[in-house]
């Protein structure tokens, strides 16, 4: 009995070590294990779900592939022209040296315009202008409001009339605020107007047009309602509204989207180390907010969205690269082929050998994401192996 084992053990040694019929086992197992034809299997893999939920969304078998949304719209808007009208062939020069600036306004506001208006006796300054060349009817106000900044005082219309006002007083002082949208021809003087955002957060927004306004310039976000609130003349709300209209777009329409299945690895590695490659969680620099990355663990794929097209297939083309399952780190996989001995008895006594019992690996076998579970049993050359592998 002792010399049946010692026999049993020497040909498991010499198997071992001279077989030369063995193979490293990749992430397609089934595709490189050759077995004998006269191996009966059992195969009990787990399905995918079927479709199901609601009708037109699609299950986790539809996601094969990779699948790219292109973009449906800009990322930028049009800027819409100024609502007032192109200037006439100018007739007035205005020349003055020196001048007070009540002289100024009723040259422009009651000689030429013949406006009636009123100055508070806190405005007071000196103006120097001289125009190059004559200007139109409706660029007189615009020049007036320009020398009137210049010191500290605005142009106030209401119903006909007008104020010249310190500056510091023109938000109490303007009629009451009314909406501004693109295309419209507003009046001239210092105004308050509403702008509604479609699109974008009014906060941002914000930060957008604040620093295009002159300093006195008065902007409030209403977050409530997403609309900016401005404080201006006619020349600077209407610089506003054009901005916005550059910016306050559907920017998802402007936005690709790719999802791209993985086979062998999970997508929260392959997001992470394509986050890394790309720079994609930067705060500057030239990738900053161009590319967006999501791990899709449900559905064992990564999500990117940018609004270069471009950038989605360079994603494409690294997670083809990256995915991919590393036997080597995980101690790999070897198939030895019984020839002569159940494989069930010869693992016993290798295991005896080597000091571990059956299963000493411990732990529950798993498979690389993408893999179903297969167990495998039958009969080899009138011996039944006993031993089966269930892979969940």
């Amino acid at each position: 009995m002792l010399n049946h084992k010692l026999r049993i053990i020497t040909a498991a040694l010499a198997s071992a070590v001279g077989l030369s019929a063995c193979e490293d086992l990749g992430p397609k197992m089934s595709q490189q294990l050759e077995l004998p034809r006269n191996l009966e299997f059992e195969k009990t893999v787990r399905e995918p779900p079927k479709e199901s939920g609601p009708e037109g969304i699609k299950g986790v078998e539809a996601l094969k592939k990779p699948e790219i949304y292109p973009a449906t719209g800009p990322v930028v808007g049009s800027p819409a022209g100024r609502g007032r009208a192109p200037s006439k062939e100018g007739r007035y020069t205005l020349n003055f040296d020196d001048a007070d600036v009540s002289e100024v306004a009723k040259a422009v506001l009651g000689d030429i315009l013949k406006l009636n208006y009123v100055i508070s006796p806190k405005v007071s300054g000196k103006v120097s202008l001289q125009t190059a060349r004559p200007l139109a009817e409706d660029e007189l106000i615009p020049t007036l409001e320009m020398v009137l900044r210049a010191n500290g005082a605005v142009l106030i219309g209401s119903k006909g009339f007008y104020r010249i006002e310190p500056d510091a007083s023109a938000i109490v002082n303007a009629p009451g605020a009314s909406l501004g949208f693109s295309g419209q021809s507003l009046p001239p003087g210092f105004q308050l107007r509403v702008i509604p955002l479609r699109y974008v957060g009014v906060q941002e927004m914000q930060k957008v047009v604040e620093p295009l306004l002159p300093p006195k310039a008065v902007i409030r976000a209403d977050t409530i309602r997403n609309m900016l609130l401005i404080a201006g003349t006619a020349e600077d709300i209407e610089g506003v509204i054009e901005t916005i209209n550059l910016f306050d777009v559907d920017f998802m329409r402007g936005m690709g989207v790719g999802l791209f299945p993985l086979k062998n690895v999970d997508a929260a590695t392959v997001a992470e180390e394509l986050t890394k490659l790309f720079g994609a969680d930067a705060k500057e620099g030239s990738m900053a907010g161009m590319l967006r990355l999501l791990p899709i663990e449900r559905l064992n794929a990564v999500l990117a969205a940018s609004p270069q097209p471009r950038y989605l297939s360079e994603v494409e083309n690294w997670v083809e690269r990256l995915d991919r399952y590393n036997t080597a780190k995980a101690g790999g996989v070897h198939v030895y082929r019984c020839q002569h001995v159940e494989a069930m008895q010869l693992a016993e006594i290798l295991s005896n050998i080597f000091g571990q019992g059956v299963g000493g690996a411990g732990g529950r076998p798993s498979v690389a994401p993408g893999f179903g579970g297969t167990q495998i049993g039958g009969t080899y050359g009138g011996g039944l192996i006993k031993s089966s592998m269930q892979i969940q």
